[in-house]
């Protein structure tokens, strides 16, 4: 099946490769590996692949972003950008706040898109009317007693590289048919090494209706050891980040398991007005929205809601709760340039001479002697910003963000 809505979370202040005093693009809006696309631009195709032909893509993206937002997503048609919703969040505060502000705007019943651009008010379509009388057996019941069925919807990450849509839209149609009355959804991949870095979901060793697996439950990033154990167990997915669900059961799901990031959104109003660019509709003219971002928990989802929803580990007679589909899809989540470096075969002059396992990507000649499994990054600032070099070994990466923080102490 095809969804109502998906939900792209674009980042909060964005995710830097680089130190933070340095003006480089957050990584979403880089290009894809040996690519001419971005990631963000390969996440919008994915959703619109995987939405109903009437379906909206809602983006979330700190503000300072949305020029970013504007430019990749002029590159769509104009049929495209007409189904697009940018929410400009005023301050970051997590994907669960970023994800239940999205619900809330899809769900509220309150208004539309369509209706603040024309100047009416949002109407009832009865045909989507529908009574509960679906047999409830979970604590977190589908809000109110009579409800249009609410749509579903889809959340991707705005950085991860997914090489196959086809395999990827079809991942996603078999969740959303699982979850379309009620249940939270979760992409789960198949690990392929004994990875620290990354969550963990634990499902029902034996596989349900492929590719499909009831979640007994999430586990934390492992040592080591634990990894290797994961690995070999058969039945332990890396946790995506992305998921699915019905979004009048997720509204109901924040409203009993994370009411300090809900209750903010709950009484929030409708935008007084939308502000159309390029075909795009933002939703900036919205002067609530800051304060109920200031008075919202800053917590991710999986920490709100995904770990609390019941599994099998916590009520094993549950006909639904969270549900997995197993990726059949190529994945990886660029995190760092380890990561991006895994996938890119890199790029400028490079001179070695009893040098092996390095990446380049340069926009100046390199030479290298005798050093082993380096990344080495330059640029040379032709583009007006400032010339920066990142020279670091495989596996140390990560410690841009340290650099970053004594950056801060010291301006």
């Amino acid at each position: 099946m095809k969804f109502s809505y998906c939900v792209i979370l674009a980042g909060g202040s964005g995710t830097r490769l680089w130190p933070l005093s340095t003006p480089d693009l957050p990584k979403q809006f880089l290009p894809l590996p040996g690519g001419a696309k971005t990631f963000f631009q390969a996440a919008c195709e994915r959703a619109f692949a995987a939405l109903k032909e009437d379906g909206h893509l809602i983006i979330v993206a700190n503000k300072t972003m949305t020029e970013l937002v504007l430019r990749d997503c002029a590159a769509f048609p104009v049929e495209q950008r007409s189904r697009i919703v940018l929410i400009p969040e005023p301050m970051p505060k997590n994907t669960a706040a970023a994800i239940a502000c999205a619900v809330w705007t899809v769900d509220s019943g309150q208004w539309t898109v369509d209706s603040i651009r024309s100047g009416r008010k949002a109407s009832t379509n009865a045909d989507n009317t529908v009574s509960s009388d679906i047999p409830d057996t979970t604590p977190y019941p589908l809000p109110p007693t009579t409800y249009h069925l609410p749509p579903t919807v889809l959340v991707l990450s705005s950085d991860h590289l997914i090489e196959t849509t086809r395999e990827f839209s079809n991942c996603a149609s078999a969740l959303g048919e699982r979850i379309k009355e009620r249940g939270l959804g979760i992409f789960g991949i198949p690990p392929s090494r004994a990875e620290t870095g990354y969550g963990y979901i634990e499902t029902e060793p034996e596989p349900g209706d492929y590719p499909l697996r009831r979640v007994i439950s999430f586990h934390e990033k492992p040592d080591a050891q634990t990894a290797e154990r994961y690995l070999t167990g058969g039945n332990y997915f890396w946790n995506s980040g992305m998921f699915a669900f019905n979004a009048g059961y997720m509204a109901g799901l924040f409203q009993n398991l994370a009411p300090s990031v809900w209750l903010p959104f709950q009484n929030l109003k409708a935008p007084s007005g939308v502000t159309v660019q390029n075909n795009i509709s933002i939703l900036n003219d919205w002067t609530e929205l800051e304060e109920a971002y200031k008075q919202c928990e800053s917590i991710s989802f999986d920490y709100a809601i995904a770990e609390k929803v019941p599994t099998l580990s916590s009520r094993r007679n549950e006909s639904v709760g969270v549900v997995m589909a197993a990726a059949s899809f190529t994945w990886a989540d660029i995190g760092s340039w380890d990561e991006y470096a895994k996938t890119d075969t890199g790029k400028g002059k490079v001179y070695a001479v009893e040098s092996e396992g390095n990446y380049v990507n340069s926009e100046i000649p390199v030479a290298l002697c005798g050093v082993n499994d380096l990344i080495v990054v330059i640029k040379n600032g032709a583009d007006g910003s400032p010339p920066v070099a990142l020279i670091t070994k495989k596996g140390g990466s990560q410690n841009v963000r340290r650099v970053a923080e004594m950056q801060l102490k010291q301006n």
